[in-house]
């Protein structure tokens, strides 16, 4: 049995707005305060850990040494780093930056270290950073990320 195509077919398509992300946007005078502001970003979404985010000492967690082409690049791993370190060891309580340098071959590296930690409620389970509108940019009097964070 053949079917037959008829004569006018209806097409069509649309985009379907969806919740699966929530965007952060982080500000500082350096890239090292902008990258601990962006993990503060991840941290206050994640779980509800703002009055917990000067209470690790700065000699716990985890050191996170990470290297990139380029600054949007750096910022992805920062931010899905921490986001499986989180996965891990629980809440993220504080990030340092000790460091956001530019390498001679044009690359960038950051060194840094991460405390998580219990107690606190969660709130949202990060699944990823994204490259969707993600964005290191230089601001007046500073440097402003934008990323969007997979839910």
């Amino acid at each position: 049995m053949t079917l037959e195509r008829p004569a006018r077919v209806l097409r069509g398509h649309e985009a379907i707005p969806h919740t699966a992300d929530v965007g952060i946007r982080a500000t500082a005078s350096d890239l090292a305060g902008l990258f601990e502001e962006a993990a503060q970003a991840v941290a206050e979404i994640a779980a509800d850990v703002q009055a917990r985010a000067i209470s690790a000492p700065e000699s716990a967690g985890e050191s996170v040494e990470l290297a990139a082409a380029d600054l949007p690049a750096l910022a992805f791993a920062w931010l899905n780093e921490l986001i499986g370190l989180l996965d891990i060891h629980g809440p993220l309580v504080r990030a340092d930056v000790a460091t956001v340098e530019a390498l001679p071959d044009g690359g960038w590296r950051l060194r840094g270290r991460a405390a998580f930690g219990g107690g606190a409620r969660p709130r949202l389970d990060i699944k990823s950073a994204t490259y969707h509108g993600l964005v290191v940019e230089r601001i007046s009097g500073g440097w402003r990320l934008t990323a969007y964070l997979d839910i």
